[in-house]
């Protein structure tokens, strides 16, 4: 077999492979960032890509005790997500990097309370 070939099938392999992860995965947890007194970002790999790529990662905002939220999954080598806390409110905002000369494109932008996350005593 040829080595274009094998590149082929590999390339073919790793897109198989890539579609069938767990988006939600938690088994895997890489680090955890403090953001603020008691709110924390949980960041999992939920598929690693080794010698191929970059990881697909996916983050949880928490606090530990009251409430765990998915905030979503990236590309950890052209993606990620910002986090900014101005009093009760949390602001995440996804992007894309690498565009244009390494400008950077927001993909999406959310607000969360605090307050009323706590309040959710969603703790998965």
């Amino acid at each position: 077999m040829s080595i274009c070939y094998k590149s082929i099938l590999i390339v073919i392999l790793s897109i198989s492979f890539a579609s069938c992860y767990d988006k939600h995965s938690r088994k895997n947890h890489t680090h955890t960032t403090e953001l603020q007194k008691g709110l924390f970002v949980e960041t999992y790999t939920v598929f690693g890509s080794g010698a191929f790529g970059t990881d697909m990662v996916a983050q949880y905002l928490t606090d530990s005790l009251y409430f765990r939220k998915y905030i979503g999954t990236f590309d950890e080598g052209v993606e990620y997500y910002y986090y900014k806390v101005s009093g009760d409110a949390i602001y995440v905002e996804k992007y894309k990097s690498g565009i244009n000369n390494g400008a950077k494109k927001m993909l999406q932008r959310e607000e969360f309370f605090f307050s009323e996350l706590q309040k959710s005593n969603n703790i998965k």
